[in-house]
């Protein structure tokens, strides 16, 4: 009975020690798994930091060259009034030299009428 009993605990421990083995090995693979997983989400957040780093330096770009356009139409546009401005000036000042001709010719002709008809008038 002795026996027995020997060989039922040894029979017992044999058990305990591979269930514990299989135990143990079952945390491992459960260990092994959750680190992959980790990776794969480090990995996964790793990849959508850098699309989003893109994104966010394309539309730095594209707003470095849309502020660029803007700056290159307002230089145009400056162009274009000041162009517009010096020949509204230089017209305002043909227009000022044509009348300061006709009204000189106006005073010209003016005496020359006076003078023609003081010399056909004595009484004049």
């Amino acid at each position: 009975m002795r026996r027995q009993l020997k060989d039922i605990r040894y029979d017992d421990e044999d058990s305990l020690q591979k269930a514990a083995a299989i135990k143990n090995d079952e945390i491992l693979q459960l260990r092994a798994a959750i680190a992959a997983q980790r990776d794969e989400m480090e990995r996964l957040r790793c990849e959508k930091e850098e699309e989003v780093q893109k994104a966010v330096a394309s539309r730095n770009d594209e707003v470095i060259h849309l502020k660029a356009t803007v700056q290159e139409l307002r230089s145009e546009m400056e162009k274009q009034a000041l162009s517009f401005e010096e020949r509204l000036q230089e017209q305002s000042r043909r227009h000022r030299d044509e009348l300061k001709q006709l009204q000189q010719t106006i005073l010209t002709l003016r005496e020359a009428i006076e003078k023609n008809n003081t010399k056909g008038n004595p009484n004049g």
